[in-house]
């Protein structure tokens, strides 16, 4: 083997050295990172109290771009006015927005920040709703005062924790029948599907509800004509005619009549919750059950002290539509603890008469289904 001459070995030492002395790269500068002081639940305590926002670095006032909104998405996570050509305007209850590019000012409430503005306090106009899951949004470009800014929205998820104090007549909700789809989160991503036939007493806004699992329509029965599914595939018909597995996510809880109940303690489940529904300011119902286990036989999985809260509201088309969180202390898989569980849900009422299927009523009452 040929040597190298001594003066490409000279060069590539003294290469060698001033790469180790060169300086190393530029240390990373992440844009401001903004946080809520929420419960384990992602829950703020107070509606009436000014939300505090702390950063992680001092911001550039005239970057912040917040709003608050409820958290409604679609299937695919995407709020009102992130879903391209069918985008919509979002409803807010507050925002702080631009100023014909000058600065910026408060829209349904107001805003201040710290001495050192790594803390902005919102004062919203009117009280927050309590019951559904909400969104605090920071728009792009938030940014600390050398620019190092956030090229994407940024979505911080919290609600406000109902307290049980059933004492006020309520009107705003009435019994009926339910579908609710839960998005678990934690500690695993699946979906629950539930039937439930709520009685609530109109004096006191008290509850009891029996919860029920809810599985696609695999019957032949079901199938259009059109469709000719295997035996190990459901007929779905909503929001377009389609073989699935029987698995398939439910993008909306308008797909209830593709599902049937299922409480058989060896596939799916039932259980009794008792709870307030309290009417809102904004003409809306809050509803929250009180702790209760909720146990699955197969797969085996128990979710103890689980609660279920949600806001009720009439849309533009008269349906009556819910959405809000799920919060499990923890979660047994089997025998195993994997922590506390947590996940969003939406919901609907079934208008009288429209069940695909009786569903088991609360045990203090016959069913209104049958």
């Amino acid at each position: 083997m040929r040597s190298r001459p001594l003066s490409t070995l000279a060069s590539l030492l003294s290469l060698l050295g001033a790469l180790a002395i060169a300086p190393s790269c530029a240390t990373y500068d992440p844009p401001p990172k903004p946080t809520l002081d929420v419960t384990t639940d992602g829950l703020l305590t107070d509606p009436k109290a000014p939300i505090l926002v702390h950063f992680s670095v001092p911001v550039d006032p005239l970057t912040v771009h917040v709003k608050i909104a409820r958290y409604e998405v679609d299937s695919e996570g995407h709020l009102a006015d992130e879903r391209g050509a069918d985008s919509t305007p979002l409803e807010t209850y507050y925002e702080r927005e631009p100023d014909n590019g000058v600065g910026f000012e408060d829209a349904k409430g107001k805003s201040t920040f710290d001495s050192t503005f790594t803390t902005m306090t919102i004062v919203p106009s009117a009280a927050l709703p309590v019951g559904p899951r909400l969104v605090l949004l920071f728009e792009p470009g938030l940014s600390d005062p050398a620019g190092h800014d956030t090229k994407v929205r940024k979505k911080l998820l919290f609600g406000y924790k109902l307290t049980l104090d059933c004492n006020q007549p309520v009107k705003n909700l009435a019994s009926g029948d339910f579908f609710f789809i839960v998005g678990v989160k934690n500690p695993i991503a699946t979906q629950i599907r539930m039937f439930a036939t709520i009685d609530i007493d109109a004096t006191t806004g008290r509850f009891v509800g029996q919860w029920t699992d809810a599985r696609r329509n695999k019957t032949p029965e079901h199938c259009p004509a059109d469709l000719a599914c295997k035996s190990t595939e459901a007929c779905r018909t909503l929001p377009v005619h389609a073989c699935v597995i029987p698995s398939e996510p439910a993008t909306s809880c308008d797909e209830y009549p593709d599902q049937l109940p299922d409480a058989t303690l060896d596939t799916g489940f039932s259980f009794t919750a008792l709870g307030c529904v309290v009417d809102q300011p904004d003409g809306s119902a809050a509803l929250v059950n009180a702790p209760v286990d909720v146990r699955v036989t197969s797969p085996a999985v128990t979710l103890r002290n689980t609660v279920l809260s949600a806001a009720f509201k009439a849309d533009a088309a008269g349906a009556i539509r819910g959405s809000g969180s799920l919060a499990a202390q923890e979660v047994f898989l089997g025998d195993i603890s994997s922590g506390a569980g947590t996940g969003d849900l939406t919901a609907l009422v079934i208008p009288a008469g429209k069940l695909p299927a009786p569903i088991p009523g609360p045990p203090s009452t016959a069913s209104t289904s049958n």
